[in-house]
């Protein structure tokens, strides 16, 4: 006897377990949010799309997407950016796309007012040049140490829209493979 009392509550245990998972899966299924593609952004490959639902925005400016490929197929590895900016924020943002300089004295300003210990040593140097993309307009960037090393790609794209300002920012380690990325997402941006 004392067996199958053993064995029932065993059963009656799996069949408890496997209930509550089963309530657990149901009830979370309509939590997890699962990414729309985003006109404009890659996808696809082993590119990954970030769930955003509206978390990410700062005043005039709103994420759209974000997608990243950091895989060791990935070529090239970019992350990709779409925001919408509009008022006060398209204003700012297009005329640092107009003029990428400003970024460039910010930074330098930045970078020589920090008085942290284990930074004071490492100076990062920006550089800008204008860029054109078809309809859209910014600026390539590059950050990296003063010897050259430590080197990150940037494209900034704007497009003006009927509604706002839309935004492409394309990072990466290749200056040849950010470019080529900004190109497509350039040809998508309306």
């Amino acid at each position: 006897m004392p067996r199958r009392r053993s064995f029932v509550s065993k059963t009656l245990i799996s069949k408890t377990l496997v209930a509550a998972a089963l309530g657990l899966a149901a009830t979370l299924s309509g939590c997890i949010y699962l990414p729309s593609h985003t006109e404009g952004l890659p996808s696809g490959g082993a590119y990954v799309a970030l769930p955003l639902s509206g978390w990410i925005a700062e005043r005039g400016v709103e994420a759209e997407g974000v997608a990243g490929c950091f895989a060791a197929e990935c070529a090239p590895r970019v992350a990709v950016g779409i925001f919408h900016a509009t008022g006060e924020e398209a204003r700012t943002l297009e005329a640092v796309l107009r003029e990428p300089e400003r970024l460039v004295r910010f930074l330098a300003a930045r970078d020589a007012a920090d008085t942290a210990p284990q930074r004071k040593g490492i100076r990062t140097v920006a550089t800008v040049e204008k860029l054109r993309e078809g309809s859209a307009a910014g600026f390539f960037a590059t950050l990296a140490r003063e010897d050259g090393t430590r080197a990150a790609h940037a494209v900034v794209l704007g497009a003006e829209g009927r509604d706002g300002l839309r935004i492409a920012i394309v990072i990466g380690e290749s200056r040849e493979g950010v470019r080529m990325t900004a190109r497509e997402v350039a040809a998508k941006l309306k």
